[in-house]
Formats: structure tokens, C-alpha cells, sequence
């Protein structure tokens, strides 16, 4: 019997069961070692999306974070930085709160539409700015030094960057792309490429990976290609990821074991998400991707949820049962 199929045929019956038998003593100690041999199998580091409960995050984080500890959940995805705070909560004192759950921050999505910006240059204000020789006309010899002032779209991901590497993740995530014509397609690629590309620079330097989750709608083809496939091919295979979302896939009408397949090796993450609970709409085949996932080198699994049938800790709770049950979640 696997560990869910054991609680669900109810502990609480059996154990009277079982006393009524061989004793209270007796009976204790056999649920004991049934309970251990029913978990000594079970891969349980699956992450959160942690946006999933924003709602509650604002309302009580810290019982939210306990709550979550106590259903199983070891790591989690956090939200985006805003204003020196996630989640509503400043980020030495959302660390500290994770910490003390038991559980690790290992991802962080982060949202920031590119927008172009000219650079700016001051002659007096050098203690943010990278510094730049200027040779003078008709003198090789003398040169002054000019500060190029970072722009605030390099301030910004400067900043986002740092509080993911203090938070101890292992990779961020950009997702969000604005909506755009298809006759655009081509530019608008070209310009998120090379915009991931200088993200995954400031990303590197600081240990972390940066990912990038398309939308349904960047994964669905037009004339044989997807906006996905055009930033796949313009960015370095080295310097950026991909965290594919299975139900942004099925909307897409995209095969995902076929895509994780085509892009093996680059897929760090997968955010298995369904229309309700992980596992029960039936549409999304999670065994199989799971599998698929595995053979592809995807280093983590997390669990997103947008859509409740219950109320959310409840849906959340199941979602985790329901990936927990899967064969190949088994070591």
C-alpha cells in the first residue's frame, strides 16, 4: 500500500483494529514501523509556488508558511520583489520565517516589462555608476573620466537579484511578457533575447540561474515556430533556462513530454498546474510527465495552483497528495 492509499483507508480504524487484537503497546509500534515503511520511499522535496497563497501570505504569512510545513511542502518559489518586500514582508524577516518552518526559498519569479531606457552620465556621481575613459578631442594624451549612471532598469534587477541570492535561491524566473502582434513576433523575440541574456549576466554573477516561463500563447506556434522556439534559439543554451507550466502547455495545444524532450537539458524546472487540484482534472497525464521530466534532467518540481475548487489551503493540501501518489515519485 503507498503512503496515501495508507491514510486514506484511515489510521484511526486501524489501529483499533489492531489493538483489539494484540493490544495498545503492541499496536503502537506496528503503526509505527507501518508508517515509517509506507514514507521511507517517498520523494518529498516539492516545492510551492508561493503566489499560489498570496492572498493569504498578506492575511497571516507566518501561519500560512506553518501550515504549509506541517501538509509536507519543504521548499517554495517566492513571489516578485517589490519595494524591499515579498509577500508583503521584508526580506530578512520572510527568510527567518521560512527558516524557522523548516523549509528553503530555492526560486524566485520576478516581473519587469523591458523598457528601453537611454543612459544617463554625470560627471559627479561615481558611487553607482560604472566608470568610463573618455579621450578628449585633439589630445591622445590626457583623458577624464566620465560615471556612466546604471539605468534604473540595471538598478532594479541589481537590487531583485541580490535579495534572491540573500534569500538562498538557486535560480529566478521572468514571466510576464507583455501581449504583442504576431507580425512583431520576430522583433519583439530579438529584444526579450537580448534582454534575458544581460538579466543572466547579473544572474551569474551572483550564483543563480535565470529561467524563463512562456505563456501559453508564447508557446503556441505560428507558422511552424513559437515565440518560446525564437528565444530558445537567439539566447546562449549556458546562460538561460526554462520553467515550463504544464497547463500553460495543454492551453497552448503543445505536447509537453515532446517539448521537454526538444529542449532536454535546458529545463530546470516544471510547475505542474491544472485546471483545479494537481492530478484531478483528468486532461494532463502528470504520471507521464513526471516521468518525461525525470529522464530530461529537470532539476525541481512545483506545485501552482490559480485555480480553487476548495477553499485554497485545502486545494493546496490535495494538490500535494495528488503528486505525492504518483509512482514516480518514488525513490
Amino acid at each position: 500500500m503507498d503512503r496515501l492509499g495508507f491514510f486514506k483507508h484511515g489510521f484511526s480504524a486501524l489501529m483499533d483494529a489492531a489493538t483489539s487484537v494484540i493490544g495498545m503497546k503492541k499496536a503502537v509500534e506496528s503503526m509505527t514501523e507501518a508508517v515509517d515503511e509506507a514514507l521511507s520511499n517517498i520523494q518529498t522535496d516539492v516545492c510551492l509556488h508561493l503566489p499560489s497563497l498570496e492572498a493569504k501570505m498578506y492575511e497571516d504569512a507566518e501561519n500560512t508558511l506553518a501550515e504549509l510545513a506541517h501538509m509536507g511542502y519543504t521548499s517554495l518559489e517566492v513571489g516578485a520583489y517589490y519595494g524591499d518586500t515579498i509577500h508583503d514582508q521584508k526580506v530578512g524577516e520572510l527568510k527567518e520565517m521560512i527558516h524557522r518552518h523548516g523549509m528553503k526559498a530555492v526560486s524566485a519569479h520576478l516581473y519587469r516589462e523591458y523598457k528601453p531606457e537611454p543612459t544617463e552620465v554625470a560627471e559627479d556621481d561615481a558611487t553607482e555608476a560604472v566608470a568610463q575613459k573618455v579621450t578628449e578631442c585633439g589630445d591622445a594624451e590626457e583623458s577624464v573620466t566620465t560615471a556612466i549612471k546604471p539605468t534604473a532598469e540595471q538598478l532594479w534587477w541589481s537590487k531583485a537579484l541580490d535579495v534572491a541570492a540573500e534569500l538562498g535561491c538557486q535560480s529566478v524566473v521572468m514571466a510576464g511578457i507583455p501581449a504583442f502582434p504576431v507580425a512583431e513576433m520576430e522583433s519583439m523575440a530579438q529584444t526579450y533575447a537580448d534582454y534575458f541574456m544581460r538579466v543572466a549576466e547579473m544572474a551569474t554573477e551572483r550564483g543563480l540561474k535565470l529561467c524563463y516561463h512562456p505563456a501559453a500563447a508564447e508557446l503556441k506556434a505560428q507558422d511552424a515556430v513559437s515565440f518560446f522556439d525564437l528565444i530558445a534559439a537567439k539566447c546562449d543554451a549556458t546562460k538561460l533556462w526554462f520553467q515550463i507550466d504544464t497547463l500553460e502547455a495543454l492551453e497552448a495545444n503543445v505536447d509537453i513530454c515532446s517539448l521537454l524532450q526538444q529542449y532536454k537539458g535546458r529545463i530546470e524546472s516544471l510547475h505542474l498546474h491544472d485546471r483545479g487540484v494537481v492530478c484531478d482534472s483528468g486532461e494532463i497525464d502528470f504520471e507521464h510527465v513526471m516521468k518525461c521530466g525525470q529522464q530530461c534532467g529537470v532539476q525541481r518540481t512545483i506545485i501552482e495552483q490559480r485555480h480553487f475548487t476548495l477553499p485554497p489551503m485545502n486545494c493546496i493540501e490535495r494538490s500535494l497528495q495528488g503528486v505525492l501518489s504518483l509512482p514516480s515519485m518514488r525513490l
